[in-house]
């Protein structure tokens, strides 16, 4: 596989000093790029998302997604093919046509959505799909579960059977998760959880279980969990179609 920096020098005669300065940025950070959103690198690059987007079509890149999974598969090295195997095995495995057309009804059957995320990589994934939501005209909530605890606990007790929980959680057995949310059944609230690993206790409240079916200290792709997050959110939130 081509390496990025020689991708940049062969398409350097194209390149502006903007151009370079991002190229610089992504040259040094690859590695950590897979876990962050178009906007956040924008931001990262004191650039803009649509400055970014030209650079990667410059570089051959169909979009941001299409760059995130060349960096995930490069990182894994040449000859390090159980990573890469593993990964798309994970991602590839995936039942999309199921998740995207249960996600899709309840998102437009939902009246508010409020995003909870544990950590800080679940953070990231939690604003990269509320971003994904507002491209569409879709007003989400984002929540930390890590921060102001009156104030998270006044938000959960609002929310009614009408609204929409959405849960990020390596594990899904985060004992804050096991607080503030006991109460709920799927039964009678609408709850989706992505997941890096399978089973946890947040599954089992789920209305809709999104997981990366990792296997804990065996899975070789753990370590690129977060960015294949991402990628999972982006395929589902470009399919999602909203109800006029």
């Amino acid at each position: 596989m081509i390496s990025l920096n020689s991708i940049v020098k062969n398409n350097s005669s194209s390149l502006t000093k903007s151009d370079l300065i991002i190229c610089e940025y992504l040259l040094d950070y690859s590695t950590v790029i897979p876990n962050m959103t178009l906007l956040d690198l924008a931001q990262k690059t004191y650039s803009s998302k649509s400055n970014v987007l030209r650079l990667l079509k410059k570089l051959g890149f169909s979009g941001f997604t299409d760059f995130k999974y060349y960096l995930l598969a490069s990182d894994t090295g040449i000859n390090d093919q159980p990573y890469l195997n593993s990964i798309f095995s994970k991602l590839g495995a995936i039942d999309y046509d199921s998740i995207i057309k249960n996600f899709n009804q309840i998102i437009n059957k939902s009246e508010n959505i409020y995003l909870f995320a544990t950590g800080q990589d679940q953070q990231i994934q939690a604003k990269n799909l509320g971003n994904c939501l507002l491209k569409l005209g879709i007003i989400s909530t984002f929540i930390p579960l890590n921060a102001n605890a009156e104030l998270t606990t006044n938000i959960i007790d609002s929310i009614q059977p009408k609204d929409l929980i959405v849960i990020f959680s390596s594990k899904g057995n985060n004992d804050s998760l096991k607080t503030h949310f006991n109460r709920f059944n799927k039964s009678d609230y609408r709850l989706v959880s992505f997941t890096a690993f399978n089973n946890g206790w947040i599954q089992q409240k789920a209305t809709l279980a999104i997981s990366l079916e990792m296997k804990q200290f065996q899975d070789p792709s753990l370590t690129y969990q977060s960015g294949m997050m991402h990628l999972l959110i982006n395929i589902l939130s470009s399919k999602l179609k909203i109800d006029a």
